[in-house]
């Protein structure tokens, strides 16, 4: 074979193998596109929400891996891919809610459209709580709020109250009780303040009844009466008569009576309950308003202190009966008579009233 033939053999057998490398090449890319272009689509699986929080500073490939391990996407690469090639991002950080097995395009969409608000949390403080229990309510819904923070932030000064008599941060019946929502971003401070700024605005928005004014009550006194109401009153329809006799005994110079106030004490210090004692708290013996509410007074008790019934009344003592509704309910009297004969029947009852 000549010079010329073997040069143009060897030339077809190199445009074979250039020709055949670039077929499986071509098949190749084409391979890898329909590999990518599958990674993009939506799963066949559940397509059930999830919530996925991406944190500040995540790159697109961060997020990416977010997705995937979530289930949203298929592929975190091919989705990085994707979003580089649209010229997709950057995405705001924050929560998102998608659909598990989503397509690469609607996961995109979802974090185009921006991160979802703060997520918020709701806690409920019932009428009649304690600061101690308010505390504790609010750590077993919302964790990260410790009542040690809770103490702190109230014995520190954190929250501010006008009602707080001046010297000292017992907090005790000056937080509202109600539903409250708190978010993500709010502190514990944040979360007692909206507390205390409820009840003040309760207790500011009070008129108080001529008769009642007389008596010069600070507000914080106004309260330490209502919490006394939430703590006797069998059922709101009785508060205005609950807070009548309380009115009509300071006003008579008279103990006030109030087994309330002693537990109180008894709970707070893990004493026993010693209605002998000369502590303030003892409403047995000593005359005037315990330092300090017993709980957090609602609606119903503040609208009572402000606005009491009218009566001579000045003894109450469980009945025997209770109301229509079938609430418990009381004997009111100005007779100290009617006052023993009733309290004798509740104790023959067992329902509670002492002896007689």
């Amino acid at each position: 074979m000549s010079v010329r033939g073997r040069r143009a053999r060897r030339r077809r057998r190199i445009i074979v193998g250039v020709g055949g490398a670039c077929a499986v090449l071509v098949v190749g890319v084409l391979a890898a596109f329909g590999w990518y272009r599958s990674q993009l689509g939506a799963g066949s699986g559940s397509h059930r929400v999830v919530e996925v929080r991406v944190p500040a500073g995540s790159s697109t490939a961060d997020i990416a891996d977010l997705l995937a391990d979530a289930d949203v996407i298929r592929n975190a690469t091919a989705f990085t891919w994707h979003a580089r090639f649209t010229g997709a991002g950057p995405f705001e950080a924050g929560r998102y809610r998608f659909a598990r097995n989503s397509s690469a395009d609607a996961a995109l969409a979802t974090l185009g459209n921006g991160a979802l608000g703060p997520e918020i949390t709701k806690f409920v403080v019932p009428e009649g709580f304690r600061l101690r229990q308010i505390s504790q309510r609010i750590h077993e819904t919302i964790p990260r709020f410790s009542v040690a923070d809770i103490r702190g932030a109230l014995e520190h000064g954190d929250v501010r109250s006008p009602l707080l008599p001046e010297g000292t941060h017992d907090y005790e019946g000056l937080l509202f009780p109600a539903t409250y929502s708190v978010t993500e971003d709010d502190s514990v401070t944040d979360a007692l303040q909206q507390m205390a700024d409820a009840m003040t605005r309760r207790v500011q928005g009070l008129t108080v009844d001529a008769d009642v004014a007389r008596l010069g009550l600070s507000d914080y006194q106004i309260v330490i009466v209502a919490s006394l109401v939430q703590a006797e009153a069998g059922n709101p329809d009785e508060a205005p008569k609950i807070a009548r006799v309380i009115y009509n005994r300071l006003a008579a110079g008279e103990p006030l009576g109030i087994d309330a106030t002693s537990r109180y004490e008894s709970i707070e210090t893990g004493d026993p309950v010693d209605f002998e004692s000369t502590s303030g708290y003892n409403t047995r013996r000593r005359p005037g308003l315990p330092p300090t509410p017993i709980g957090a007074p609602g609606q119903f008790a503040l609208d009572a202190a402000a606005h009491p019934a009218t009566g001579d009344w000045m003894w109450y003592v469980r009945s025997v009966e209770n109301d229509s509704q079938g609430r418990p309910q009381h004997v009111f009297t100005a007779s100290a008579e009617e006052f023993a004969r009733a309290k004798k029947a509740c104790h023959d009852a067992g329902l509670g009233c002492g002896a007689p």
